[in-house]
């Protein structure tokens, strides 16, 4: 979390509904953080659900 503030200073400010980045920032804030652009517009993040068992180690289908 130290580095995003280090580059996104207001970071507490926009997550406390303080301040709003402008689009630029938002642009950097998900390319910094690995994050598909839109999602910086939904209400709550998408449900993934996870691989479990051997799909999730990549074995499904090694034998």
């Amino acid at each position: 979390m130290g580095e995003l503030l280090a580059k996104f200073p207001k970071l507490d400010q926009w997550e406390a509904g303080e301040a709003k980045p402008t689009l630029k920032q938002v642009e950097d804030y998900a390319k910094t953080t690995q994050t598909p652009f839109g999602y910086m517009f939904l209400e709550r993040p998408p449900s993934e659900p996870l691989p479990s068992g051997d799909a999730a180690r990549g074995l499904a289908g090694a034998l």
